[in-house]
């Protein structure tokens, strides 16, 4: 291979390997369904659902340069939220601070979603644990969740989403199926009964062990929502693809899924957890 022709294939290869940056493709004159783009260069958190957010504390819009730790990709916005929670801070049956996008994704829509994430050097990671029924315990940023259809209000675990444990970032795939796409009516039951589980992740299908703690980390997604083997799922951590599922992702007997993102933790803290999230790029790319 001439040598002159390297460069030139490595271009074609980043290009074909993540999506772009939320920097390059603005949303601007497109409808809120089809793309999302926030900066918060407002200075507050106008357009994200805030009821997940009980106290002054729990989500501030911080300048990006405020943050003494500016390793990784730093974002090139102006504005980032801090997210932090601290012990007793339930709301929504868990321990958090969460802003939620209100919008909910197309079954069968091909959508790719885009933000940057911060974990502090001095993050409590000694809290996480194993509880009494032999469940790891850790906590969420960044989750794609269930929205159940009127009526009814189970409690399933995210479709997708990413988890923060012991100091690795893994990433979990559930879904469930129409009762046709499986082998028998038991085969329906047990997939039933694994998506009612509420200590059920789903299947890891990525994980970044020791994944770095004061840097900045440009996550990207690329997600088919469909019940069925035709779904995916695409990751990329830094520009690295870490994910690459092929399968059904999201529950079939219910509405469309939903984005949010903050502090979610499956124990009540007992120092304060913070974290710094921004900005989000949601762009429907198929339908």
């Amino acid at each position: 291979m001439p040598t002159s022709m390297k460069p030139i294939l490595i271009s074609l290869f980043l290009l074909m390997s993540a999506p772009a940056s939320p920097q390059e493709v603005p949303c601007a004159n497109q409808p809120f369904g089809d793309c999302n783009s926030q900066d918060y260069s407002s200075g507050d958190l106008k357009g994200w659902n805030t009821k997940r957010v009980l106290h002054p504390y729990s989500a501030q819009v911080v300048p990006v340069n405020s943050l003494s730790e500016r390793d990784g990709q730093v974002p090139q916005s102006k504005n980032v939220v801090r997210f932090e929670i601290r012990r007793g801070d339930v709301v929504s049956e868990g321990f958090r601070s969460e802003v939620k996008e209100r919008y909910n994704a197309e079954h069968g829509a091909t959508i790719r979603y885009s933000f940057s994430l911060f974990i502090p050097k001095d993050y409590p990671i000694h809290e996480d644990h194993m509880d009494k029924n032999g469940h790891m315990l850790g906590c969420v940023y960044g989750q794609w969740h269930n929205e159940p259809n009127p009526g009814t209000n189970l409690a399933r675990e995210p479709p997708f989403a990413n988890y923060y444990i012991n100091g690795d970032l893994q990433i979990y795939v559930k879904g469930l199926m129409a009762p046709w796409e499986y082998k028998s009516p038991d085969h329906f039951e047990a997939a039933v009964r694994r998506a009612n589980d509420p200590f059920d992740k789903g299947d890891l299908v990525g994980e970044i062990k020791e994944f770095a703690r004061g840097s900045w980390h440009y996550m990207q997604y690329e997600v088919r929502w469909l019940m069925d083997p035709n779904g995916f799922l695409k990751a990329w951590v830094d520009d690295r693809l870490v994910v690459d599922y092929h399968g059904p992702i999201g529950y079939a007997d219910e509405l469309g899924t939903y984005f949010k993102y903050g502090v979610y933790c499956k124990y009540d803290v007992t120092v304060p957890h913070v974290v710094y999230l921004g900005p989000y790029l949601r762009m429907t790319v198929a339908r």
